[in-house]
């Protein structure tokens, strides 16, 4: 994000000049640093909304809610470090339709109508569908590889003009609900693919609360919300 700079100059010093030691994770280290709420706070703010709430969802009906082409978006433990959104702060929808870009931006987002869409997929699938390079790491966002010839019309809402696309990869220990979603939406679609992009509107920043989130459901026509372990839907 905009303090990696910042960061690195001091870890370069901490580092190599005072040469104190580092340490090293397993794999990528988590960007979801943001503040996580209480069930108890959020049940209260979800019955105070007059929406309609139903507890447990299960990770069928969601699949089965973005086949229908609904624009489902989720907030779910600490938010993400960064200006991208990685799953946990995100909206999510089908990238098989023609129509979802323009739906997307018309209803929820109210932006440029030429903007595109990042797509989210399952991090062992990349490479069949995306022209990934070996050495890249597409975890965060950081790359456009070009979806491959054979699928660009296979995700129409991903594939950006030019057939390049913001790819952002998954692994279940990353991220085990969006994992999920996506591995239950291959199962039925043959696709591990969805629409990620940040869950805002309006031009406005990342949410981080979940008041925020309650509130963009009711003020836009997004579908519902995806809040911890509630589904919420006007």
């Amino acid at each position: 994000h905009d303090g990696g700079l910042c960061m690195g100059a001091a870890q370069l010093v901490w580092h190599n000049v005072l040469g104190k030691p580092r340490n090293f994770w397993e794999g990528s280290f988590t960007p979801y640093l943001g503040e996580t709420y209480s069930e108890e706070e959020v049940a209260k703010a979800i019955v105070s909304s007059g929406l309609n709430v139903e507890n447990n969802v299960k990770l069928d009906k969601i699949v089965d809610l973005l086949e229908e082409q609904k624009i489902i978006s989720v907030f779910s433990k600490g938010s993400e470090s960064g200006r991208r959104a990685l799953g946990n702060r995100s909206i999510l929808a089908d990238p098989r339709s023609t129509e979802m870009k323009d739906k997307v931006n018309e209803k929820v987002k109210h932006r440029q109508w030429f903007r595109p869409f990042a797509p989210i997929c399952k991090e062992e699938k990349a490479s069949i569908y995306f022209n990934t390079s070996e050495n890249a790491c597409y975890k965060y966002m950081s790359f456009s590889p070009n979806v491959r010839d054979n699928y660009q019309t296979t995700l129409p809402a991903v594939t950006h003009i030019d057939g390049s696309s913001r790819l952002q990869t998954i692994s279940k220990t990353e991220n085990e609900f969006i994992y999920n979603i996506l591995d239950e939406f291959e199962n039925i679609t043959g696709v591990p693919v969805l629409i990620n992009t940040s869950f805002n509107s309006r031009g406005k920043s990342i949410l981080t609360h979940y008041q925020t989130a309650i509130q963009i459901l009711d003020s836009t026509q997004l579908d519902s919300v995806i809040l911890g372990d509630y589904y919420i839907y006007k």
